[in-house]
């Protein structure tokens, strides 16, 4: 038990050790003002002989203190308010400079210790924001009082200093500046920055030929400036420079001091907004008249003025004071609607005031003529308009129209020392215009009469207001007026004795709703629809306020108005009846005329032209004519109209200036623009689709690598070869630019320099530095510093043509399944692989088939030609073969442009979307078949997809004889056996988008997945597709039901007439709809480079295979015949898509072979009984 109380203790104690002592640790001490700091808030205590105290308990009601993150308190405010100074000690002489790095504010109203200026030691407060000092004892103003960053506003006033620095707080940022004080020299020039500063005072100044330059440099956003003097002979002069608008500027003199000058030369008076001066040695430039656009208010007092001071009065100006001064006249010039005090008070007027200056005035709130003894009128009722103060003046009558409304209640309306006539005053001799019949806007009225007071009448059913004092007043009913007679008793005034009138309201108000206009072939029909108007009353209709429309009214918010043809656009109704109108805006669209396209542009004058559009139905009176800033120029005589179409002789060339064409139909007109950048575009095809027409008709492109409107791109390399003798030697052909093929750089692979030997627009020749290897390379050149690539566009063959190119026909390969050792001679080895040449031929001793008339050397005799007779296709150039109802066809799709990664389509020309125009020729020998591709026309839905292809020609020529044929193509001839189709295609003038598109000719075709030929009782494979050592397609090849299709690609076409290298390439091979696994839809395409005119020329060979010596499996008969169509070369120049759509309809044979193999086929019947049973869905659409 002792034990577990010595550990209690234990425990409590180290608790208490811990919590107590260790805990102490944790308590944060105040924060305190740093040492400099301290010291520079005893330097202020003691320069003011405060009491506050001189240690870190200082802050307080004198130092607003605040702790901030750095761990400090710090002084953010101090206000000395003191008006004994009190000994606090000598301050410390040597602190030049205070340190408050947080002070915001610093005020004092205090004297300081002499000879200590507070304001030397306060240069280095730069986070100031407001400084308001009142110190008598201050002497100067420090020079280097600059550069206030934070500063908002600074006043200083009660000290002894007589001058303001030139450069005092330049390069500060206060928006106000207050000097108060006996300021004798100031002097503000262009080294003066304040940036803004909007108001600037100073009062109490006793300057002496002092100088102020406000100027934008000084001064970029200063809007008032008062200026105020405190003693007799100040002068100042004020060059106002500050385009601000608006401006407040006055310059006056404390009580009764006059004797000041100030001198105001204004550089912009139309900113000048308010103006007060006074002195009598003071001046203005300009003088105050029209060019002071914006004064309000202007004072000119106590100036000893003897002479009216205006030529003309300001024409916004509502308060004028001339007062103290010595005028004798008024001059008759018109004061401004929008005068509403006029001060002429204490000054020695003689003569009558011509009233005719305020003709244009509604009436003046003041017009103050006290203080004129001389002054003795007359006053006439034209002074009834206006709120009178005459008091100690000469004048002795007033006029009923005054004295009747003295008694309004809370107005001034006269003020004099005359007492009211006991007799002779008739207040009931008033008049209102039109009493018997008033019409009223909804439920305000404004009437007008003679002597009809002053408004200010509230009473049950109806207020008033003066507008003119007792010529008009606004009457405001609170129930709505209605559409007949109404009589009304309306008091004049509340006070006792006013007088009553009667008069009869009608409502006469217009509020329009809505308005429709509808063009009719007579005219524009203008249907109005009002929130607010009186049926009982006659209303005209205007448009755009001039022209007059006869009016019907329909219903009691609803008329309509037959106006005269007006043009499209935005326009105005005016509405209005005896008395009231009201205007609402509409939109009005002419359904026509319309022109929508104006061709052929350009044309030359007297040629017909075209205006597409429309034109409406009924055609009265049709014109066109050529206008010039609304001027009729040249006509334009029309030669035939219907509703869309207008034609007419040009009776102006439209080429190389703007036109405008005015076009009526039916009264209405349309004009319409034919911009140069119209007339670029026609004529370019919109810059060849590679830029667009700036507003100037030229052409702009989207790449600097174009010319001639954007329809070359350049350089291109459309061709490309190596010297036949030497292959160092390199020829590129193609357009490198009329601008003289600056600094030509070429490069093979990007690795092979090429030296530059010969150049031309045309045709570049260059050197290599060595031998070049086999197969193809790339092209890199750079011209005039524009750079181009052309792919595989160089190809160098081994000696022999290994793997090349050729020139012969197809041949049929296949590829035996038979096993065994090898034969021993070539013949042997021979006799063993063709089986001794398919009976059809021998082998010879080098082993080559020797083979019998009319069978092929070059599929060892395997096949026969044909005798096939050929049907021209009269509808587009497809090649096809039909043998005993099995068809083959090739089919062109399209042509692509390609980007320079051969994968991108960049544009292409569907051949579905066009027609072709077909020309067929034929005689004994050959049949021609000509097709030309019309792309002016497109069938698509998107036609504005295919404006870029107009200018394209695609040509095609199908031609076949039954004798055999050599033909010449670029520097190959091509043997064309009998009975065979030869294809040429041609693309010319295709508008590519970049100097390094291409182009691609796609075909389409069914090709089978897995494919043999059976001979001799042996299976031998048939590959759909092969490829030579370049990895370019070579043949293509389709089996099926033992007719077999074979095709051959060249390796080249000819590029601008060239030959050049040409890949052939399967695109896609995509399984056929419908789940058929054995055949494939084959997309083909061959490559072209960059070629104005492109060519391809293959051609197709039909052949039968005799099966006459197989000795087929087994008992099996073997079939007498096994039919092939061989398509042969099909020679390939640039860049080619065309599709070749294979549609096959073929007979299914049964048979029955050794080995219990059987070999199912689609058959094709035309057999209407059988047709549900063996249909073959066939659509070549969806190819």
């Amino acid at each position: 038990m002792a034990n577990i109380n010595s550990k209690f203790v234990l425990y409590v104690f180290i608790f208490f050790f811990s919590t107590v002592l260790l805990g102490s640790t944790n308590v944060v001490s105040q924060p305190l003002l740093p040492a400099l700091e301290l010291e520079s808030a005893v330097f202020v205590i003691r320069v003011y002989g405060l009491t506050t105290q001189q240690d870190q308990t200082l802050c307080g009601a004198v130092f607003t203190c605040s702790a901030f993150p750095d761990g400090y308190l710090h002084v953010i405010r101090i206000q000395i308010m003191l008006s004994t100074f009190t000994g606090a000690g000598q301050p410390n002489s040597s602190l030049t400079t205070l340190y408050f790095p947080k002070l915001t504010v610093f005020e004092v109203s205090a004297s300081s210790l002499p000879p200590f200026n507070i304001m030397d030691r306060m240069t280095s407060l730069k986070t100031l924001r407001d400084i308001n000092i009142v110190d008598a004892s201050l002497t100067y103003l420090p020079s280097d009082f600059t550069g206030f960053p934070e500063l908002a506003t600074f006043s200083i006033s009660g000290t002894q200093a007589k001058s303001i620095p030139s450069n005092f707080l330049n390069n500060s940022t206060p928006w106000s500046i207050k000097f108060e004080g006996p300021f004798e020299l100031i002097s503000f020039d262009d080294t003066l920055y304040l940036p803004e500063l909007t108001h600037m005072y100073i009062k109490n100044s006793n300057f002496s030929n002092s100088i102020i330059d406000l100027t934008p440099q000084s001064f970029p956003k200063l809007s008032t400036l008062e200026v105020n003097f405190m003693n007799a002979g100040s002068s100042l002069t004020i060059n106002h420079q500050i385009p601000i608008l608006p401006f407040y500027l006055t310059c006056t003199s404390m009580g009764s001091i006059t004797d000041n000058k100030c001198q105001i030369n204004l550089d912009h008076p139309e900113t000048l907004q308010v103006l007060l001066v006074t002195g009598p040695q003071s001046t203005i430039s300009p003088p105050i008249g029209s060019a002071y656009l914006t004064l309000g208010s202007l004072s000119l007092q106590s100036m000893a003025l003897t002479n009216f001071p205006l030529s003309s009065y300001p024409p916004t100006l509502k308060s004028l004071n001339l007062g103290y001064n010595q005028l004798t006249t008024i001059p008759a010039i018109d004061v401004p609607p929008s005068l509403v005090s006029l001060g002429l008070q204490n000054n020695q007027l003689l003569e009558p005031i011509p009233m005719t200056i305020f003709n244009n005035n509604l009436g003046l709130t003041k017009f103050d003529l006290q203080n004129n003894p001389t002054f003795t009128g007359p006053i006439t009722e034209d002074y009834c308009i206006h709120q009178l103060y005459i008091m100690n003046t000469g004048i002795i009558t007033l006029p009923d129209c005054i004295w009747c409304w003295k008694n309004v209640t809370n107005l001034v309306t006269v003020s004099t020392s005359l007492p009211y006539p006991t007799s002779g005053v008739n207040c009931n001799d008033y008049k209102i215009d039109n009493s018997s019949r008033i019409l009223v806007k909804n439920n305000t009225v404004e009437i007008t009469g003679t002597n009809i007071g002053w408004g200010f009448v509230s009473a049950a059913n109806y207020t008033t207001r003066r507008i003119i004092a007792n010529t008009m007043i606004q009457i405001v009913f609170n129930y709505q007026v209605p559409n007949n007679l109404t009589p009304v008793i309306l008091d004049l005034g509340t006070f006792e004795g006013a007088p009553h009138a009667q008069f009869q309201i009608i409502q006469g108000g217009i509020f329009i709703n809505s308005v429709i206009a509808q063009q009719q072939p007579t005219g524009t029909s203008v249907t109005v629809k009002m929130d607010l108007y009186n049926p009982f009353l006659v209303y005209t209709l205007r448009i755009d306020g001039t022209i007059d429309c006869n009016t019907t009214i329909l219903s009691q918010t609803e008329f309509i108005a037959m106006c005269p043809p007006i043009s499209s656009g935005e326009h105005f109704a005016y509405v209005l009846n005896e008395k009231y109108a009201q205007y609402k805006d509409f939109d009005f669209t002419l359904e026509y005329p319309i022109v929508t396209t104006v061709t052929p542009v350009p044309s030359p004058q007297g040629s017909l032209i075209t205006l597409t559009g429309n034109y409406g139905n009924t055609f009265s009176s049709p014109s066109v004519k050529f206008m010039a800033e609304n001027t009729e120029i040249a006509q334009c005589p029309i030669q035939s109209i219907n509703s869309t179409v207008i034609t007419c002789l040009a009776g102006l060339a439209i080429e190389n200036q703007q036109v405008e064409l005015l076009i009526t139909v039916d009264g209405f007109s349309t004009s319409y623009i034919i911009s140069m950048k119209d007339i670029c575009q026609q004529s370019t095809n919109n810059c060849n689709g590679n830029g667009g027409c700036n507003n100037n008709g030229i052409c702009v492109c989207s790449s600097p690598s174009f010319y001639n409107n954007c329809s070359k791109p350049y350089p291109i390399i459309s061709s490309a070869s190596y010297d036949s003798t030497n292959n160092k030697l390199v020829s590129l052909n193609g357009d490198f630019g009329p601008f003289g093929q600056v600094n030509p750089t070429i490069k093979i692979n990007n690795t092979l320099d090429c030296t530059v030997n010969y150049k031309s627009q045309w045709v570049l020749n260059c050197t290599l530095d060595q031998s070049p290897n086999y197969g193809l390379s790339s092209v890199q050149l750079q011209v005039d510093s524009l750079d181009t690539t052309a792919r595989n566009i160089l190809i160098l063959r081994p000696t022999g043509n290994g793997g090349g190119s050729t020139t012969t026909t197809t041949t049929t390969t296949t590829t035996s399944s038979t096993s065994g050792g090898s034969p021993g001679t070539q013949q042997e080895k021979c006799e063993k692989d063709t089986f001794n040449c398919y009976g059809h031929g021998k082998c010879d001793i080098y082993g080559i088939c020797q083979c019998d008339d009319n069978y092929n050397p070059d599929d060892n005799c395997f096949t026969k030609f044909s005798n096939t007779t050929i049907k021209p296709n009269t509808t587009d150039p497809t090649i096809s073969f039909d043998i005993d109802g099995i068809d083959f066809q090739f089919e062109i799709v399209s042509i692509q442009e390609l980007d320079l990664d051969g994968n991108t389509i960049l544009k292409e020309l569907f051949i579905s979307n066009y027609s072709w125009n077909v020309n067929v020729s034929s005689n004994n020998i050959i049949t021609i078949v000509n097709y030309q591709l019309n792309t002016t026309t497109n069938s698509s839905s998107s036609p504005s997809s295919s404006s870029s292809f107009q200018s394209v020609l695609v040509s095609s020529t199908i031609s076949f004889s039954t004798q055999s044929r050599d033909i010449q193509f670029g520097d190959q001839t091509l043997h064309i056996n009998p009975n065979s189709i030869k294809l040429a295609v041609n693309i010319t003038n295709w508008q590519y988008s970049s100097n390094l598109a291409t182009l691609r000719v796609v075909f389409r075709t069914i090709i089978n997945n897995n494919q043999t030929v059976e001979y001799d009782c042996q299976d031998k494979n048939v590959e759909p597709l092969t490829y030579d050592s370049l990895s370019s397609l070579q043949y293509l090849r389709v089996v099926k039901d033992n007719v077999q299709f074979n095709g051959r690609f060249i390796d080249f076409a000819l590029s601008d007439g060239r030959p050049t290298y040409s890949q052939t390439q399967l695109i896609s091979s995509t399984q056929l709809d419908g789940g058929d696994d054995e055949q494939s839809i084959a997309m083909i395409g061959i490559n072209f480079p960059q070629c104005h005119e492109c060519v391809l020329d293959p051609d197709f060979t039909p052949l039968l295979i005799d099966k006459g010596n197989d000795s087929g499996c087994g008992n099996d008969k073997q079939s007498d015949t096994w039919r092939i169509i061989v398509g042969a070369v099909v020679g390939g120049v640039g860049a080619i898509a065309i599709a070749v759509a294979s549609f096959l309809t073929y007979k299914m044979i049964q048979k029955k072979r050794a080995f219990n193999k059987h070999i199912t086929n689609k058959l094709k019947t035309f057999d209407n009984i059988n047709l549900k049973r063996y249909k073959t869905r066939i659509e070549l659409e969806r190819w």
